[in-house]
């Protein structure tokens, strides 16, 4: 028998204080038919043996709406608030994101925003936020997140200020500007320290690893995720320590070079993601796996992880992991030889790169797109594709990326027997490599002055 993922309708109307026996006494005749409707929906709806996620919470959901009709704010937001019969016990509207139905989280917040305190409109100000988020709408995520942390200051909600700075950084970090991402996230781990949050505090120093991540700080992003780990572990939060592993394992799969531990802590974190019907960790992670069987050179397999969280991305409309799927397919096919179907992913990755403002996703698919032009031997198109790149990387201040492009233009051009193009390309590679031996030593010195004893 399966358990319902939502209470019993009857215990969702004592909630609320409504008799479905009285409710003609209660309220008064040209309401009746909405109050009639949100008890039909709570005590009668029965989904069908095979209903998705969101068929499951339909009941819940409707009567929401008629609440919503009626203006019972108070009563709709316990809907949203009703925590659900799920491995971690979420909250209806969380679980929705969580299922991946961002869509669906934006139109109910929308409906309630204003409608009660300040402290909820900081909560769902930032939920819309992170919505908008998920689907790739950056500039309307930070609107919504910017106005939750305003609130959240203003009424001295330090929880609130503290989810919607880690929120921002989350952002930012997902728009490559790294250097606002570690400030909102330095500002968010510092509250979670003040107000004793291990579940914030944990939750900041992962994000804070993949930005450490992204600007090849690895040694400080392994750090950042061993501690969120160990306080996942301590406060028994399932969802967390996947997240933690999944992303362990990707350091251990491919910097670190240890594939043995990489490859247990990316299926772990697959095996927890789909025990908790988490929708976007287990796409995440089937697209650590598919790349992790690339690296092995083990392309069949890699294919199929990469395109069963293509197909993820697709139903929940999460760009990100689209971008990512389709990059890494690019390149598989690029090794196969098979440049057409090469070239169809990396342009279809593009595509939605740039309608979602992924910024390095773009970098990615423009350097896919000039190295299969250059092995077919079309070398004006490859420097088409080589210097749009070069641009974007300086742009997002991604030196790896911009060193790659040089070199990559470099080859090109010397190739044609341009060698002017060649020499003046080399030159500005000389200047990073120099540049970012002095921002290594930099690093070096600052570890050095700031050692414990």
């Amino acid at each position: 028998m399966t358990t319902n993922l939502t209470p019993p309708g009857e215990l969702l109307l004592t909630k609320l204080g409504i008799n479905p026996s009285n409710l003609a006494a209660d309220f008064p005749s040209n309401k009746l038919d909405q109050y009639i409707a949100v008890v039909n929906w709570l005590k009668k709806y029965k989904p069908k043996p095979d209903a998705t996620n969101l068929e499951k919470v339909k009941g819940c959901l409707e009567a929401f709406y008629h609440l919503c009709k009626l203006e019972e704010w108070e009563k709709a937001s316990k809907i949203l608030f009703t925590c659900l019969n799920t491995p971690t016990k979420d909250e209806l509207h969380n679980q929705l994101g969580t299922w991946g139905y961002s869509r669906e989280q934006i139109d109910l917040y929308s409906k309630i925003l204003s409608k009660l305190s300040p402290n909820l409109d900081a909560i769902f100000l930032n939920a819309l936020g992170n919505a908008y988020a998920s689907l790739g709408k950056h500039t309307q995520a930070i609107q919504y997140q910017q106005q939750s942390l305003v609130i959240a200051q203003k009424i001295q909600y330090l929880l609130g200020e503290c989810v919607a700075l880690r929120s921002l950084g989350i952002t930012y970090g997902n728009m490559r500007n790294y250097a606002r991402a570690t400030e909102y996230l330095q500002q968010s781990l510092a509250i979670a320290h003040k107000i004793k949050d291990a579940q914030q505090e944990g939750i900041c120093l992962r994000v804070l690893r993949c930005v450490y991540h992204f600007m090849g700080n690895h040694s400080r992003a392994i750090e950042c995720y061993q501690q969120s780990l160990i306080i996942a572990q301590k406060i028994q939060d399932v969802q967390e320590q996947g997240k933690c592993l999944r992303e362990l394992g990707k350091i251990y799969f491919t910097v670190l070079e240890n594939k043995g531990i990489g490859n247990k802590f990316s299926r772990q974190s697959l095996i927890v993601a789909r025990e908790l019907q988490n929708r976007r960790d287990e796409e995440f992670s089937l697209i650590n796996m598919g790349f992790d069987y690339y690296i092995i050179g083990d392309f069949s397999n890699a294919i199929d992880y990469l395109k069963q969280g293509f197909v993820i991305a697709q139903e929940i409309e999460e760009p990100w992991g689209k971008v990512n799927a389709l990059g890494k397919l690019g390149l598989i096919h690029f090794c196969l030889e098979d440049y057409a179907k090469a070239v169809e992913y990396f342009q279809q990755g593009l595509n939605i790169a740039r309608t979602s403002q992924d910024r390095l996703g773009e970098s990615i698919h423009l350097k896919g797109l000039g190295l299969v032009y250059y092995s077919l031997k079309n070398h004006t198109k490859a420097i088409e594709f080589y210097e749009q790149n070069l641009i974007l990387t300086r742009q997002i201040c991604d030196y790896q990326g911009e060193e790659k492009a040089l070199i990559e233009l470099i080859s090109t051009y010397s190739s044609l027997g341009d060698y002017d193009k060649a020499i003046a390309y080399n030159q500005q590679h000389l200047a990073l490599v120099q540049a970012t031996q002095a921002r290594l030593y930099q690093r070096l010195g600052d570890r050095h002055i700031y050692k414990p004893f």
